[in-house]
C-alpha cells in the first residue's frame, strides 16, 4: 500500500536488487569509511523504496509513534543526494554521519596515540561518513533525531523542516544525539526559513549565506558558528516560556544529556536564549529585526562575537538592556549546580565586560551612539564586580564614585545633580549654623556662600575666624568641590578623548 509521502513510481526490479544487496551485504567500517551507499547517487524514488522496505519491511521510523522509539533510521552515510527532492519524507533518526558511540569507539581504539592525532582521525572518519545533501529539497522533511554531524547541506532548502521538534509532541523523547547533530555541519546557503531549531546544537556550523529568516533558534548553541552573509531577519534567538507539557518532556531529555551538554537547560520553565558567543558575522550578514531577547525571556550571550562590519544598527537593541553574559556571570552556581569559584566569577564578569565593550564599539562605528553609550556604561558598571571578586576595594569605591558623579561620562546629568545636591546641602548647613552661632545668613546668602565655597573661592562675612564652624564647613565643602571637579574632568576627558565607546 502506497503511503502519502510516496510521490514517485516504484523503481525497477534490477534497481531494487542492487540497493537491497548493498544495504544487506556491505558491513559498516567506520575506520575505512565503508557504508552501504557510500558514493552512490540516489534519487527520490530510491529513497522512497528504501524507506518502504526499511527494517525488514517495517518501513520508516515514525517520530510521533511511541512504539517505534529506539528504532534506527536509514543509513545514508556518504550517499550522494545532490539536488534531490526529499520534501515531506519521514527521515527521522536518519544516519547521515557518525553517531556518538562510533566517535567514542574511535577514540577508545586510538587511546594510546597522541590526543591531537586521535581527534584528527575522528574528524577524518566523520567527514568520510557525511551524507551529501547539497542543494537538496528538504522542505517539511522529518529529521527528528537525525545524525547529521559534518553533513554537507550547502544550499539545501529546509523550509519548515522538523529537526527535533514535533509540532504535536514538542520535545518528546528528543535524544541528546539529535541535539548534537548539527555541530560543524556544512550548511552554507541553506534555506532554513521558519525552521524549528529550538535548542539545536549548531556550534562551529557553517551557515554562511544561509536564510534563517523567521527561524526559531531559541536556546540554540551557535558557539563560534559562521553566519557570514546569513539572513537572520526576524529570527528568534531569545528564550521562551515552555508549556507545562513541553517542560516535562524537555526535562526527560535533560536527564539523559545534562552531563554531555549542561549549558542547554531550562530554568523556571524558560528555554535559555541562544548562545552566540564567538559567532562570525560579516558585512553581508542581514540582521533586520532579529530578536535577541528582553528582560522577560532573557537575552543572548555575545562574548567575542566577530561582527565583521555587519549592520548591527538595524537590530532593536532597546529591549536588550542586560546581555546574557552578565546574567550568567551573576549566577552563583554553574550549570552543574556547583558553586562557582572566585576565579570563575572573575572570568565570567570579565567576559561580560568584554562583551559590552565589543557591542558598544560595533554600534558606535555605525552611528548608533545612544545604544553604544548604554552598553559602554554597562561595561563600567560590571567592571566594578570584577574589582569586587579581585578584592580591589579601593578601585571599586573610586569606580562607584565616578558612576555617582558622572555616570562614567555617559550620564552628564549626574554631575549637575551632584553639584546642586552638594551646594544645597552645604547651603542648608550654613543657614543653620548662622542661626545658631552666627553671623546669621539669609537663605539666599547661605546659597551664594555655599556656591563660592564649593569652587574654593569663599569669602567670610562679618569677620568670621578661621576656626569658626562655618569656616571649617566651608573648607570641607571646598575639598568636596575639588574632588567632584577633578573626577568629572577626568571622567569626561577619558570619555571623549580617551577610549571612546569602549572605554
Amino acid at each position: 500500500m502506497r503511503q502519502s509521502w510516496q510521490a514517485e513510481s516504484e523503481i525497477e526490479p534490477s534497481r531494487r536488487q542492487y540497493l537491497a544487496q548493498r544495504r544487506d551485504a556491505i558491513a559498516v567500517d567506520v575506520e575505512r569509511g565503508i557504508y552501504p551507499f557510500k558514493d552512490v547517487g540516489l534519487t527520490r524514488a530510491d529513497v522512497e523504496w528504501l524507506l518502504a522496505s526499511h527494517d525488514g519491511g517495517r518501513g520508516p521510523v515514525i517520530w510521533g509513534d511511541d512504539a517505534q522509539h529506539g528504532r534506527t533510521g536509514l543509513d545514508l552515510r556518504g550517499a550522494d543526494l545532490h539536488g534531490v527532492n526529499l520534501s515531506g519524507l519521514p527521515l527521522a533518526y536518519l544516519l547521515g554521519g557518525l553517531t556518538v558511540e562510533e566517535r567514542e569507539a574511535l577514540r577508545t581504539a586510538h587511546y594510546d596515540e597522541d590526543p591531537m592525532h586521535v581527534e584528527d582521525r575522528v574528524r577524518e572518519c566523520s567527514e568520510m561518513a557525511a551524507v551529501h545533501l547539497e542543494g537538496a529539497n528538504l522542505t517539511r522533511v522529518h529529521l527528528e533525531g537525525a545524525v547529521l554531524r559534518h553533513a554537507h547541506m550547502q544550499a539545501a532548502d529546509l523550509t519548515g523542516a522538523l529537526m527535533g521538534v514535533d509540532e504535536s509532541r514538542a520535545f518528546v523523547d528528543f535524544s541528546h544525539e539529535a541535539r548534537r547533530n548539527l555541530r560543524e555541519a556544512r550548511m552554507e546557503g541553506t534555506d532554513l526559513r521558519g525552521a524549528h531549531l529550538e535548542a539545536a546544537i549548531l556550534s562551529a556550523a557553517h551557515l554562511e549565506r544561509a536564510a534563517l529568516i523567521g527561524a526559531h533558534l531559541e536556546g540554540a548553541d551557535l558557539f563560534v558558528a559562521h553566519l557570514e552573509g546569513a539572513y537572520i531577519n526576524d529570527a528568534h534567538f531569545e528564550g521562551r516560556r515552555l508549556s507545562s507539557e513541553e517542560l516535562e518532556q524537555f526535562k526527560v531529555w535533560l536527564a539523559s544529556s545534562e552531563e554531555e551538554h549542561p549549558g542547554l537547560n531550562v530554568k523556571d520553565g524558560m528555554l535559555r536564549p541562544a548562545d552566540l558567543r564567538g559567532v562570525y558575522f560579516d558585512i553581508a550578514s542581514s540582521m533586520w529585526r532579529a530578536n535577541l531577547g528582553d528582560r522577560a525571556v532573557g537575552t543572548v550571550r555575545l562574548a567575542d562575537a566577530r561582527w565583521g562590519g555587519a549592520n548591527v544598527s538595524v537590530i532593536n537593541w532597546d529591549p536588550v538592556q542586560t546581555l546574557g553574559d552578565e546574567l550568567d556571570a551573576g549566577l552563583r552556581f554553574d550549570s552543574h549546580g556547583k558553586r562557582k569559584s572566585r576565579a570563575k566569577r572573575v572570568d565570567d564578569y570579565q567576559a561580560a565586560v568584554r562583551t559590552y565593550r565589543q557591542v558598544a564599539t560595533a554600534l558606535q562605528s555605525q552611528g548608533s551612539a545612544e545604544d553604544a553609550n548604554r552598553y559602554a556604561y554597562r561595561a563600567q558598571v560590571v567592571q566594578r564586580q570584577v574589582y569586587r571578586f579581585q578584592r580591589h576595594y579601593v578601585r571599586r569605591v573610586f569606580s562607584g564614585l565616578l558612576d555617582v558623579l558622572a555616570g562614567y561620562g555617559y550620564r552628564p546629568q549626574n554631575s549637575l545633580y551632584a553639584y546642586l545636591l552638594t551646594i544645597g546641602t552645604f547651603g542648608l548647613m550654613y543657614y543653620v549654623l548662622g542661626q545658631q552661632v552666627g553671623p546669621p545668613l539669609s537663605p539666599i546668602g547661605a546659597f551664594v556662600f555655599s556656591m563660592t565655597s564649593f569652587h574654593g573661592r569663599g569669602f567670610f562675612p562679618g569677620g568670621i575666624a578661621l576656626d569658626d564652624p562655618i569656616t571649617v564647613v566651608a573648607a570641607l565643602e571646598a575639598l568636596f568641590g575639588l574632588i567632584i571637579e577633578v573626577s568629572v574632568i577626568a571622567t569626561f576627558t577619558q570619555r571623549f578623548f580617551g577610549k571612546g565607546a569602549g572605554a
